[in-house]
């Protein structure tokens, strides 16, 4: 959240990085490539990034 957000600025910043990682989600569980490991989600062939809440760079 940036100091000069509003609902609106902020709703249209995430709703384009939704446009972006939705359907990179849907292609990586399509390729059967997702998996849940002790309550946290891995993506097979991506680069892990610990402190990431959005990774839009995949190894692939």
């Amino acid at each position: 959240v940036l100091p000069n957000d509003s609902k609106e600025t902020l709703g249209a910043r995430v709703l384009a990085q939704e446009h972006i990682i939705y359907p990179m989600a849907v292609r990586w569980i399509a390729e059967n490539r997702v998996k849940v490991v002790s309550c946290h989600t891995e993506i097979q062939g991506s680069i892990k990034q610990p402190h990431s809440v959005i990774n839009p760079y995949e190894n692939s």
